[in-house]
């Protein structure tokens, strides 16, 4: 399989899955098929590659459910990331101490964690799913030394000042080496193995702690031996629901344990231009808060050239004078202005700076006679004017009326984290 190019961008999410496996390459079937809007990191060569089995650095001949859920993830509508980028940290058959005091952790999580770091991803980009607990239900382990074991770890992910928030998965649900199902064990055995596994289970459930930044993972031993080939790890539909899962569960928590991508772009298609230099104003939702932001700019015609200066931003309650201090917008590492082109979108240098939810103005000079063009994609009714006139264009149902030639419009995107 051949690696491909991936480069950092805001609206990305990193899921890093680790334990034993149950996610790794353990399932029934196999999709090889790329999926758009995901792909898969390989720790092992620090290489990208297409959300298709097998699954990096993960032993096992079979499929993953963590390659369904990027090609579900991809099938969602209303999309609150960019990209969905799958990190596997799959040891199988490992107990939760053999996670501590060896270099399974550091090689797993905390490696790939910093290498993503230092390729440009943000930390606040990341999360973790904790998929672990039918090797210690096979040994017997104690609720107290599992929940012992699950500190050591997650102290020395947090020691590596790795600060993600991690949903504790319930995974406990493994018959594979007692001859199939309960019904062929005697029933001291019987007993014996429910006893256990509704001790690591119970534990697993008491773990988060939010805190701890941890957080209720999904509840994979729902799954009945039903959609398990084996016993044990999941068969063609039982990969699909362990997917479905993952998935909502991550839905449900976009916004409060999971960063939000704003949703407010537009797709550029008119064109409106006058002989003078002149100020312009996007109205932007920001849908959540933010630390940090940066604001893309773009136009899908003519030759190019087309420069801007003095960007800034600041809450629309100001009004157009600016009652509030505008937030001052800078590209290349600090300069006032920059040039567009007609074959990609430039973007602004990335800008620390507490942003609450609410309506923005983004603010920019146009130098004299540039067209650039505009429709905005989102719904709401957020236009766009200029200064000092406010001429502006207006929406309405088929997109927007040009209510003055002399109002053009080019941010593109604004990308909040």
């Amino acid at each position: 399989m051949h690696s491909i190019p991936l480069f950092p961008s805001p609206s990305d999410l990193v899921l890093m899955v680790f334990g034993q496996s149950h996610p790794g390459n353990s399932g029934d079937t196999k999709e090889t098929s790329g999926a758009t809007r995901a792909a898969k990191f390989n720790p092992v060569n620090s290489n990208f590659y297409e959300c298709a089995d097998p699954l990096p650095d993960s032993s096992g001949g079979g499929g993953s459910f963590l390659t369904l859920l990027g090609h579900q993830y991809a099938s969602v509508s209303n999309k609150p990331w960019g990209r969905l980028i799958i990190v596997p940290g799959i040891a199988n058959g490992t107990s939760a101490a053999e996670w501590i005091g060896t270099t399974r952790l550091q090689d797993k999580v905390i490696t790939p964690y910093e290498e993503l770091v230092t390729k440009g991803w943000n930390p606040a980009q990341f999360a973790g799913v904790w998929v672990q607990g039918s090797s210690d239900v096979n040994s017997a382990v104690s609720p107290e030394t599992y929940k012992a074991n699950w500190c050591s770890i997650l102290g020395a992910i947090r020691e590596a000042e790795i600060d993600m928030p991690i949903f504790i998965g319930r995974s406990t649900h493994c018959r594979l080496g007692e001859g199939g199902e309960l019904h062929l064990l005697s029933r001291t055995n019987r007993v014996t193995r429910l006893k256990s596994q509704t001790a690591i289970h119970d534990a697993l459930a008491n773990l988060p702690d939010e805190e701890d930044g941890t957080y209720p993972g999904p509840n994979y031993d729902f799954i009945g031996s039903g959609a398990r080939h084996d016993s044990c790890h999941f068969s063609t539909w039982g990969m699909q629901v362990a997917a479905e899962v993952t998935l909502q569960h991550m839905l449900d928590h976009v916004g409060s344990v999971l960063p939000v991508t704003p949703a407010f772009a537009i797709i550029l298609n008119s064109d409106y231009a006058d002989n003078g230099a002149k100020t312009l104003r996007n109205v932007i939702p920001i849908n959540a808060g933010c630390s940090q932001f940066r604001v893309g700019f773009e136009q899908n015609t003519g030759t190019g050239g087309r420069a801007i200066a003095n960007a800034s931003i600041m809450p629309r309650s100001s009004g157009a004078s600016g009652s509030s201090s505008p937030i001052r917008i800078t590209f290349n590492g600090g300069q006032n202005g920059a040039t567009l082109s007609n074959s990609a979108r430039l973007w602004s240098d990335v800008i620390e700076s507490e942003l609450s939810p609410g309506e923005y103005l983004v603010s920019f000079d146009q130098a004299s006679g540039q067209n650039m063009r505009g429709r905005q994609r989102t719904t709401g009714g957020h236009g766009v004017y200029k200064a000092s006139s406010q001429l502006a264009m207006q929406q309405c149902g088929s997109g927007f009326t040009q209510v003055s030639a002399t109002a053009t419009i080019a941010v593109a995107e604004v990308q909040a984290w």
